[in-house]
């Protein structure tokens, strides 16, 4: 994950309470440029009830905050196993084409999900940083050493149009989604 730290991945569970209501917010490099077209990640842990997992591309800010919603697909997870998607939506949940990413650009992968109290697990990164990495902007940091991800600071459950660097604060007990993309 550079130039964030280095990862070793994991199963995380979410909690059945409000906490896991937060979106979390992991930042990439777009390794090539393009448009995508599917997006993939794991369940290792199903849901005992009806529940879907957004998971969205940001763009970021001039400072390499996250800033606004490109396109986001969803994914049941109350079966366990690789979830794929190539149907992109926008922020109002209406199809869209997918997003088209720029070679070097820092971009964010946010996930959250849809239902509120439904616990289930999903495959994440155990990320360690050094001792000033996990920043944003005018933000907290983290340990050296210490597990880091950014996390909502209030229960949306659902992917926000937009994103203020106010809205989110680092967070140590919940790894980000391992999540991959393929180009078109």
């Amino acid at each position: 994950m550079p130039p964030w730290g280095n990862a070793r991945s994991g199963s995380f569970t979410t909690f059945a309470n409000s906490n896991s209501d937060k979106p979390i917010l992991a930042p990439f490099i777009a390794p090539e440029t393009g448009l995508l077209d599917e997006l993939t990640f794991y369940i290792s842990g199903a849901a005992v009830s009806a529940c879907e997992l957004q998971v969205g591309i940001y763009n970021s800010d001039a400072d390499g905050n996250a800033n606004n919603l490109l396109a986001y697909v969803v994914g049941d997870v109350t079966t366990t196993g690789t979830k794929t998607s190539s149907s992109w939506l926008d922020s109002t949940g209406s199809a869209t084409t997918a997003p088209s990413l720029t070679k070097g650009d820092t971009y964010w992968i946010v996930n959250v999900r849809d239902t509120t109290s439904i616990a289930f697990s999903y495959y994440g990164n155990y990320v360690t940083y050094g001792a000033t990495a996990c920043t944003k902007a005018d933000g907290p940091t983290a340990s050296y050493g210490q597990l880091c991800s950014w996390r909502f600071a209030a229960a949306t459950l659902t992917l926000p149009a937009s994103i203020s660097d106010t809205d989110y604060l680092s967070w140590s007990s919940d790894g980000p989604l391992v999540a991959s993309v393929s180009y078109a």
